[in-house]
């Protein structure tokens, strides 16, 4: 598989125009004299041309060993090469070397005076003088991917089934993210920044608002580090299953499922300051990273893992009298270090609290359920069998072709976790994103609707890390947490509301033609039909004001208010 990524990067190729009242003291008042406060603008574009090659091997055989054993055998072999630039237009900070490295500079001109502006010519080289491939990164070529399943027919009336079975999959590239990170980035893109001068009201205005004389180079200080040697991310899939029919055409299973990824992907900051009371009490806020040039760099990582284990049992009826039906419910748990490799889920948590201790960051997966019932069923209504046209007599007939339906889909699951979060630190001083714990925050008490006249949590339960109050003078608080201690509070450690959709549909077809081919069909479609309220997050920060309280639910046709809809159309 060739992949062709072609893709430009325009994003403030015109500009932006900030008023905030600097001039005036009013925003609005300061547009109307023609002044502005700050502005920023792309000066030079990115053009992507990503390019990424994929080839896969396999070989599967099935081997019937007897009547009543069979399995199930396959290897596979893939080979995912890294993406490339095909014009060079690439640059990856390699902390090993200390360096932002370049595929090639050859399309960026006055390369050498752009870098020399920026402070950044001790930081700067090319892949060619280091070894490096023009990816920046190195393929891994370790993929093997192994699969085993068997089948077994224990008994002779073939009422039981137990099958089982056991695959490697490897993981894909997030090829936009690393066009992002890798290609849109200095020095192929360049942005400006341009702040007003306190004593000049003309220096920056609405006439000229990008005036080269104040331009400073932006996104200078900021890269991204993808790990050049990165272990190839991968999934081990097991499960085993026992299926019994229990009595004409119904059939119980119960099934244990699993997974456990390894080497998954994750983002952070690699270079946050080191902050501790001992340097803040000695040198202020001046505290040290590990490459004092650079801001935030954004490393991918691919040091995070998941476990995954469910109980599955269903039971269900196909076909006989008209009427199908399928009971589901599952008991899972699952655990990661991270759940997406940028960003998080509403109540996840992004990036990493301490990139120095990732273990803090190990907990229930965003998605996570701990219960969840499902249940379909399909019933051909007995009353009205309806009619069908038969053309070599020209006439209508009571036939079983169409009739009345009545089907129905219901889905009932606990809360997807989410974390517990401070709104308003001041990293600086020593506070944390991620607060103390000193109570479990499950002993709801109110009267009303939980998480609408009282809070989903207990938000006592949480304090600030705390602060220290100056130089001389961070003393632990009333609960003996230091400043700069990561807040004990873990990510994704209280549940959301559950979920409970119910739909149903009614329909009737009519055949007209004897084949039944041809047919009119008319459609009742009913969407949560008790129009049960299902609420989203409550306020995860709990120094807030509605900390605790829920303020949306759940949108249209997603779980959200009744949606009814008829439909009426011809088959053919």
């Amino acid at each position: 598989m060739r992949t062709r990524f072609n893709e430009p990067y325009y994003n403030n190729s015109r500009g932006t125009i900030t008023a905030s009242g600097s001039w005036t003291g009013d925003a609005f008042a300061d547009v109307l004299l023609g002044v502005i406060n700050a502005s920023t603008n792309t000066t030079q574009t990115g053009q992507n041309y990503m390019r990424e090659t994929a080839a896969g091997f396999f070989f599967n055989d099935d081997w019937k060993v007897t009547s009543h054993f069979t399995l199930n055998l396959g290897m596979r072999y893939e080979l995912d090469l890294p993406a490339n630039d095909a014009y060079g237009r690439m640059s990856n900070f390699i902390p090993s070397i200390g360096k932002i490295i370049a595929s090639s500079v050859a399309t960026v001109p006055n390369f050498t005076q752009l870098v020399q502006q920026a402070g950044l010519s001790n930081l700067f080289g090319v892949s060619t003088a280091y070894g490096l491939p023009g990816s920046l990164v190195y393929p891994n070529y370790k993929r093997l991917a192994p699969r085993l399943g068997f089948a077994w027919r224990p008994l002779d009336n073939n009422k039981t089934v137990i099958r089982g079975g056991y695959g490697i999959f490897y993981t894909g590239d997030e090829l936009n993210d690393a066009r992002l990170n890798l290609d849109d980035n200095f020095p192929f893109v360049i942005t400006n920044s341009y702040a007003r001068v306190t004593g000049n009201v003309n220096a920056l205005t609405l006439a000229n608002p990008w005036p080269q004389s104040l331009a400073v180079l932006g996104g200078t200080t900021t890269t991204y580090a993808y790990q050049s040697h990165a272990p190839a991310g991968y999934l081990q899939s097991y499960n085993f299953t026992v299926e019994r029919e229990v009595w004409k055409g119904a059939v119980f299973e119960a099934a244990y499922v699993g997974s456990k990824g390894t080497h998954l992907s994750r983002e952070y900051n690699l270079n946050q300051p080191f902050r501790s009371i001992p340097f803040y009490e000695q040198f202020g806020t001046g505290f040290p990273t590990l490459f004092p040039q650079l801001s935030t760099i954004t490393a991918a990582d691919f040091s995070a893992n998941s476990i995954y284990s469910a109980g599955q049992f269903t039971l269900r009826k196909r076909g006989g009298g008209g009427i199908f039906y399928s009971l589901n419910y599952t008991y899972s748990k699952s655990i990661d270090d991270s759940s997406q490799y940028s960003g998080s889920s509403d109540g996840g948590f992004a990036g990493a609290l301490d990139p120095r201790n990732l273990g803090l960051e190990r907990a229930r997966s965003d998605w996570d359920r701990g219960h969840i019932a499902t249940a379909a069923f399909s019933y051909q209504l007995p009353a009205g069998r309806g009619k069908r046209w038969l053309g070599n007599s020209n006439r209508w007939v009571n036939g079983a072709l169409g009739g009345w339906q009545l089907a129905a889909n219901m889905i009932f699951e606990t809360g997807q976790p989410f974390t517990i979060e401070d709104s308003s630190i001041n990293a600086n001083i020593g506070q944390s994103i991620r607060p103390n714990r000193i109570a479990t925050g499950y002993n709801y008490t109110g009267t009303g609707k939980r998480g609408v006249d009282y809070p989903w949590y207990t938000p006592s339960a949480f304090v600030a890390t705390p602060a220290c109050a100056s130089q001389t003078n961070c003393s632990p608080d009333p609960y003996g947490f230091l400043p700069f201690a990561d807040g004990n509070s873990g990510r994704n450690i209280l549940d959301s509301p559950g979920m409970q959709n119910i739909n149903t549909s009614l329909l009737k077809n009519w055949a007209m033609n004897e084949n039944g081919r041809k047919r009119v069909q008319f459609r009742w479609e009913v969407f949560n039909i008790f129009n049960h309220p299902n609420f989203q997050l409550p306020d995860r920060n709990f120094n807030e004001t509605a900390a605790g309280y829920i303020s949306s639910t759940q949108a249209s046709g997603s779980g959200g208010p009744r949606i009814m809809q008829f439909a009426l159309r011809y088959e053919y």
